[in-house]
């Protein structure tokens, strides 16, 4: 895709274009959060003759700032490990957003987002392999912290802790205002918007009698709570979801009833298989996965014959995620099944 720098037109993958925008994102954030202790900062000039350039020129840009306010101003940055920063004697930073999971926080206001960037960096060296499309660092405590813009959440921090646990805080985002939600019209071939729900799909879902919970509430209330709120931050981690069955449901065959139980529910009410590796145009985040097929009922039993034949290990993080169908460009075909209730 083309972008034009110093006057000349470049042409990049979208993984490039991606880092692009979080460097430039980033560098204004903490150009504003410097010129916040000091009006007349500046960051020393550079010359720019690529894309590659300019993401190392808003690197630069970024690293000076935070330098900047770590001198000037030691208290506002200490060192310090990431888990103090992020929850602070044990209480995660910024708030649960409805319908969101305990350990992705919002935050208020730009300048709360801001500071976080700027603790979390003191001290971090940039790496050069981009995850989640944005622009990564390595802090001393071996925690990857990852900036990059999102279209729907604006900046958006993500958190990799070394080891297997679920982390207290795994990614913060900045307080957007509610987004509309979508239907699609196959015989107009348009959208059109301010319906609360997309349009219930035709799936069948299996019998699953089970008297346990998930945090207290049962599966179907579980279920309901990842749709009800249209407005859903963003796509979540398939590989999340199998760790909450895996916890609460015994063997593979009950987890297999809960995980077809949960994707049937999911999918019925406008749920696509999606990630961020295969987004392919500018206008989405995320890109549909279609290896398992265009039909809600195919993609399920594709997507659980692919978890038996892994031995029923979990997928890869962010190998497989689910959101909304508009997210990521993906209407789903529809069969005329027994419908769900």
């Amino acid at each position: 895709m083309p972008v034009r720098i110093a006057g000349r037109t470049e042409m990049v993958s979208l993984t490039t274009y991606n880092q692009l925008q979080s460097s430039n994102a980033l560098a204004q954030n903490m150009t504003n959060l410097a010129r916040r202790f000091d009006g007349n900062w500046r960051p020393e000039p550079s010359m720019v003759g690529n894309v590659a350039g300019q993401i190392a020129a808003n690197q630069s840009t970024a690293a000076q700032a935070v330098r900047f306010i770590h001198q000037t101003n030691p208290d506002a940055l200490p060192q310090a490990s990431t888990m103090s920063i992020v929850a602070p004697q044990g209480n995660p930073v910024g708030f649960v957003a409805p319908r969101t999971a305990p350990n992705v926080r919002t935050l208020r206001t730009e300048p709360e987002m801001q500071m976080m960037i700027a603790q979390l960096l003191t001290g971090a060296r940039p790496l050069s392999k981009p995850l989640h499309n944005g622009m990564p660092y390595l802090r001393p405590d071996g925690v990857i912290v990852t900036i990059r813009e999102s279209q729907r959440n604006g900046v958006t921090i993500d958190l990799s802790f070394p080891g297997s646990r679920e982390p207290l805080v795994k990614k913060f985002h900045f307080l957007q205002p509610k987004s509309k939600s979508f239907l699609w019209s196959p015989e107009t071939k348009t959208m059109t918007v301010e319906y609360p729900f997309p349009a219930v799909r035709h799936v069948k879902l299996v019998d699953f009698n089970s008297d346990k919970t998930i945090e207290g509430r049962d599966l179907t209330r579980y279920c309901e709570e990842q749709v009800e709120d249209p407005s859903r931050a963003e796509a979540e981690d398939f590989s999340y979801y199998q760790k909450i069955f895996k916890n609460y449901f015994d063997g593979p065959k009950e987890i297999e009833a809960a995980m077809r139980y949960f994707l049937g529910y999911i999918m019925s009410r406008g749920y696509a298989p999606m990630n961020f590796a295969n987004a392919v145009d500018l206008t989405h985040e995320y890109g549909p996965i279609t290896k398992y097929g265009l039909r809600p009922q195919e993609i399920i039993d594709n997507l659980i014959a692919d978890w038996r034949s892994r031995g029923c290990e979990l997928f890869e993080p962010y190998e497989v995620m689910f959101g909304w169908e508009h997210d990521c460009g993906l209407f789903m075909e529809d069969d005329e099944e027994e419908p769900g209730t």
